[in-house]
């Protein structure tokens, strides 16, 4: 018996602040993304998700936006801007942690949660 799942893959283009744009692949799926990903400049590895799709993609824009304006090391800029542009699309209050690799639980608003696994590190953004 062939079990087949159905994966979904999302490309991006993120416009940096030189003006360049950066290629972003985004799956729920890490072998799918690791094929799609090949010439990407980010990858980003949809690890839970019960936000629908606009938020998904506010989501994943959001967080690569972030990492070109402040740096990969800036966690809390990185999260305090993701945080913003979700209170400000979505309304409030929304969260934004941004980790290197870890564990946690956090009590969420329905169809208001998503963890990211972008490079070395976890991006979780929900709304309480």
């Amino acid at each position: 018996m062939v079990e087949v799942v159905a994966t979904q893959v999302q490309t991006y283009r993120v416009r940096r602040s030189n003006g360049t744009e950066a290629v972003v692949v985004a799956s729920d799926d890490r072998n799918t993304l690791e094929i799609y990903g090949r010439t990407a400049d980010r990858k980003v590895w949809i690890k839970r998700n019960d936000m629908n799709a606009e938020m998904t993609q506010t989501a994943v824009i959001s967080v690569i936006k972030g990492l070109e304006r402040f740096g990969s090391s800036d966690y809390s800029d990185i999260a305090e801007y993701v945080k913003t542009e979700f209170n400000n699309k979505f309304g409030k209050t929304w969260h934004c942690l941004v980790i290197l690799r870890g564990g946690f639980s956090v009590q969420n608003e329905t169809n208001c949660y998503i963890c990211l696994d972008i490079d070395d590190y976890m991006v979780v953004l929900f709304k309480q």
